[in-house]
C-alpha cells in the first residue's frame, strides 16, 4: 500500500505544518514549493539556515519563512534586461566605445 501524502495520519500526535516550530527537509520542500536539489544548495550557501539533530536536518519555521522574504519578488526589468535610454538623456556609458547590436 503507497503512503498517501495528503497529510498526517488519523489519530497522529504530530501537528499541522502551520503550527510546528520546525520542519524536517520534506516538510520544507512542500512548505518552500522548492525541490530538494535547491534545498540543499540554498542550505549550503548559507541563505537557508539549518540545524542538525544526529542525522535529522531540520528547518526552523522562522527561517524559511525569513528565506521567502528575502527573496526577490520578481517586479521590475528581468535580469539582464535594461530598459532602452530614449532621446535626449545621456548615457551612463558616455565615453565607452561600445557596438551597436
Amino acid at each position: 500500500m503507497i503512503a498517501d501524502k495528503q497529510g498526517p495520519k488519523r489519530g497522529s500526535r504530530r501537528p499541522a505544518i502551520e503550527a510546528r516550530g520546525a520542519l524536517s527537509v520534506d516538510e520544507a520542500i512542500d512548505y518552500l514549493n522548492v525541490g530538494r536539489t535547491k534545498i540543499y544548495a540554498e542550505m549550503q550557501s548559507g541563505r537557508l539556515p539549518y540545524r542538525k539533530i544526529g542525522r535529522k536536518t531540520l528547518i526552523l519555521k522562522a527561517d524559511a519563512e525569513a528565506y521567502l522574504e528575502a527573496l526577490p519578488t520578481g517586479l521590475g526589468s528581468a535580469v539582464g534586461k535594461q530598459p532602452r535610454q530614449t532621446g535626449g538623456e545621456p548615457s551612463q556609458l558616455e565615453g565607452v566605445d561600445v557596438e551597436p547590436r
